[in-house]
């Protein structure tokens, strides 16, 4: 079964991210045979066409939600690793407008985030009209920071900056107690005095 996709706009995934702004695509079986520029489709034999009418066409997101879940060990052998080698500024600040989407579609009008770039993301949920309480998360290594524990250091300018926005409360995260120690947290210094919390 050989199926062609035209007329659409396809952001695919290679090196340079290259954006077909009137493209096609070609499938075999379960296969992708072929991409390109609607104006060098040649003429060809297929089963099915699809028109897309300018509609996107980009790859299957593959979050990292369950990712590992069967494995005892599934933070330090897939997911920090993961974060460490992909995460940034950008993809973040789009993940979360995605996310918050998401939640506003399913009538959710407050969240609570515990991750990195937090700054991003805050300014992702004050684009979007959501509330939160965002927590800048605390670990040894983080893709946000090239020190240890670096995360303090970032909520130590992050949580000031957003104590008083109408729709943000900021936060402190430390991952958990098998990913900080006392003498982490002790050896900063780090205070923070906090207003009474209200919920949003």
């Amino acid at each position: 079964m050989k199926t062609l996709i035209k007329n659409v706009r396809i952001l695919t995934m290679d090196a340079s991210f290259t954006c077909y702004e009137l493209g096609y695509l070609v499938i075999k079986d379960d296969t992708f045979i072929d991409i390109g520029a609607m104006t060098d489709l040649g003429a060809d034999h297929y089963d099915h066409i699809i028109d897309g009418k300018g509609a996107i066409a980009l790859p299957g997101m593959i979050p990292f939600r369950s990712l590992g879940d069967d494995t005892p060990d599934r933070l330090t052998r897939f997911l920090f690793p993961l974060e460490n080698a992909c995460m940034t500024e950008q993809l973040a600040y789009q993940s979360g407008k995605y996310a918050i989407a998401e939640m506003q579609l399913a009538g959710i009008t407050t969240f609570c985030d515990m991750y990195y770039f937090e700054e991003a993301l805050a300014q992702a949920t004050d684009e979007m009209g959501s509330r939160a309480i965002l927590a800048e998360t605390v670990l040894e290594t983080s893709p946000d920071t090239d020190y240890p524990y670096g995360g303090l250091k970032i909520a130590e300018a992050f949580i000031p900056k957003y104590l008083n926005h109408s729709l943000i409360t900021p936060a402190i995260a430390p991952h958990a107690p098998y990913t900080n120690t006392e003498e982490s947290s002790s050896s900063t210094g780090f205070k923070v005095q906090y207003p009474p919390f209200h919920s949003p």
